[in-house]
């Protein structure tokens, strides 16, 4: 079981090794929220400049970095051995607030 930390940070850069996904963190509701990875957009991000991208929302717990938005990012940087990705961290207080961002990450 990972917890929350209250770690709020902008322009991190992050190893691909520290992020952890919803689902595999075993945050209650981190399969609903989890979309299946588009595959047009996977191709977009693979044609275009990783520096072009938007940096992925992350949660800071005791486990890493859990995704909260940017998973296509992360799967595109994991395909290229990037090996490290641009995050804002953003704190929350519990596991309701990680999924509803995730929510609403979702609909943009």
């Amino acid at each position: 079981m990972s917890y929350l930390l209250p770690d709020t940070k902008d322009n991190l850069v992050l190893n691909l090794s520290d992020l952890i996904s919803l689902r595999d963190a075993h945050m209650s509701g981190g399969n609903i929220v989890m979309r299946d990875l588009d595959r047009e957009n996977l191709e977009r991000l693979q044609c275009s400049d990783p520096e072009s991208w938007p940096p992925i929302l992350v949660t800071r717990c005791t486990a890493g970095y859990l995704v909260i938005d940017g998973y296509h990012r992360w799967e595109v940087a994991t395909r290229r051995q990037l090996g490290m990705l641009k995050a804002t961290c953003r704190a929350y207080h519990d596991e309701n607030e990680v999924i509803e961002a995730a929510f609403r990450a979702n609909l943009s």
